[in-house]
């Protein structure tokens, strides 16, 4: 279980040694997320936790801050304000209200904020819980403890439910999709969409089954779309994936505006990696996994290949003059340029 150390000012100066580039509220918050988490689980309830708040739980080299917690609910439970009563008597938290911003669409979710008293300047401060009410469906699932080197923790461990990384690779595709099913581009929201592209280049490092992948993509679009009343399909949303990848590997000679959405989003997003540290060559790298990845799904693929820092790239060309533009990366960003050219092979078959 979490210690009640972890919530006092001490605790967070231990932990701000090791990333000092970052802004401390952002760490505590990141610390009140997790205990919100545990004592949401403590209390009782069964849910999936879900989101990238859920990667610090899989990664120990999962290198982001997240400020709130997202849950899958198959229905609202009749006890849940007594949960959330429970959670404040306990002491961290000194009380909770419902968050009644606009969902997108018919998105079936509520929000809630649970305040508390900053240890840096006194402050009430809230920690958001989002819950989706979702079916569970076909989800790739496993237990895990609430652990992570920004909580001292002390035996008992508490166990949370969460999806596979294939499973939340899937999920979060649907996401980096600013057309479609995504965060949409001119909404304030840019960071969220490089917080998913952040994501899903972390997850494809640790892909392993593309069923998995697959299933939960399709699984999720099919909510995404309806919730929105979308006629589109499935591969109109991996479209829409593969073209903002591409979009942030021209650097703003395709699709400019879009571009410039995209580097504010960047920008914005530094203060959430750990010491601030993600660049456009950062963001490049992983728009070519994703985009790999898509073209993966679209061709029915069961396997893909991985970057070796051994693999030779001399004869490996580029060969279509209407993707000169990413050739440079042959030289500049050999791990990129490896998983573009697999892409674009994909696309020319």
């Amino acid at each position: 279980m979490i210690t009640r150390n972890s919530a006092s000012k001490e605790w967070l100066d231990t932990v701000m040694k090791s990333y000092k580039k970052n802004d401390p509220g952002i760490v505590e918050k990141t610390i009140m997320a997790l205990t919100l988490l545990e004592q949401l689980s403590v209390e009782g309830l069964d849910f999936i936790f879900k989101g990238g708040t859920s990667l610090m739980l899989l990664l120990d080299s999962y290198n982001r801050f997240s400020l709130d917690i997202d849950i899958l609910l198959p229905d609202k439970p009749k006890n849940l304000e007594y949960i959330f009563n429970r959670i404040c008597n306990n002491g961290v938290f000194k009380s909770w209200f419902e968050d009644k911003r606009k969902t997108p669409s018919d998105v079936p979710k509520t929000h809630y904020g649970f305040v508390r008293e900053s240890v840096l300047d006194g402050r009430e401060r809230a920690v958001f819980l989002d819950i989706l009410y979702q079916e569970v469906g076909t989800r790739s699932l496993l237990r895990v403890p609430v652990r992570h080197r920004v909580i001292e923790t002390a035996p008992p461990d508490v166990l949370v439910t969460i999806q596979t990384l294939d499973a939340l690779l899937g999920d979060k595709l649907t996401a980096f999709a600013p057309n479609t099913t995504g965060i949409p581009y001119g909404t304030g929201k840019e960071a969220e969409i490089i917080k998913q592209l952040f994501d899903l280049g972390v997850l494809f490092d640790n892909l392993a089954d593309l069923d998995v992948v697959r299933k939960s993509f399709v699984q999720n679009c099919m909510f995404e779309l309806g919730y929105r009343k979308l006629d589109l399909s499935e591969v109109d949303v991996l479209n829409d994936c593969i073209d903002t990848a591409i979009t942030l590997a021209y650097r703003g000679a395709y699709k400019r505006e879009q571009f410039s959405y995209l580097m504010t989003g960047i920008k914005a997003f530094k203060a959430f990696s750990f010491n601030s540290s993600f660049s456009l060559e950062d963001a490049i790298k992983s728009s070519a996994k994703v985009a790999y990845l898509v073209q993966l799904m679209k061709a029915g693929k069961g396997r893909h290949e991985k970057f070796r820092e051994t693999i030779d790239l001399r004869d490996v060309n580029i060969t279509n003059p209407s993707w000169n533009k990413l050739k440079k990366l042959k030289k500049t960003d050999p791990e990129a340029f490896f998983y573009l050219f697999n892409a674009l092979k994909l696309i020319e078959q």
